[in-house]
């Protein structure tokens, strides 16, 4: 399973509600269009991140696809839905963005993780000592591809776990539009 998670934030100007009602109508018009290979999304909303700096909370939609062939698909799906209203009005009403891709490596997605903590694996430690090392996680994710600036494991949980380095972790204000 692989998921393309997608941070971005609101104008000042926009109120939360009317960014929130507009992005759940995007998450429906996509689950709507059931592209090929779609497994479904969720939206978790941050205070802050540090690798998109913002005036206003960060959301952070995750969208779960079976694999790399559905990306084009959910590609596909979401070109169609900028056509419709929904996303026009999400996509003027958003300031900044980032995204990447990442591979679950154990575990299963929750559909309302509490927490989610961003690391990376120390220089010289091998990948199964490092992941070894992670406990008490519901889900191990790890970037795929390259495309921002963002941490290189994503660890979510229902609680703080238990990590072998120093983690970057953040409780999530709230969840909106899950579909999974």
């Amino acid at each position: 399973m692989l998921a393309w998670i997608f941070w971005h934030t609101r104008f000042e100007d926009v109120s939360e509600d009317e960014y929130n009602r507009n992005l759940r109508a995007f998450h429906a018009r996509i689950a709507s269009a059931a592209p090929e290979g779609f497994l479904g999304s969720r939206t978790l909303a941050y205070d802050t991140l540090p690798w998109l700096a913002s005036a206003t909370e960060v959301y952070e939609d995750w969208y779960f696809v079976r694999d790399s062939s559905a990306l084009d698909h959910l590609d596909e799906a979401a070109l169609a839905a900028f056509t419709h209203d929904a996303h026009e009005r999400i996509a003027r009403l958003a300031m900044n963005s980032v995204a990447g891709l990442y591979r679950l490596l154990a575990g299963s997605p929750l559909p309302h993780p509490s927490h989610c903590s961003w690391i990376s694996k120390p220089r010289g430690q091998s990948y199964e000592t490092f992941i070894a090392g992670i406990e008490d996680a519901g889900a191990i994710w790890s970037r795929k591809m390259v495309l921002g600036p963002t941490p290189e494991f994503c660890i979510e949980s229902d609680h703080k776990p238990r990590l072998p380095v120093p983690s970057m972790t953040y409780s999530i204000d709230s969840t909106t539009s899950p579909t999974k």
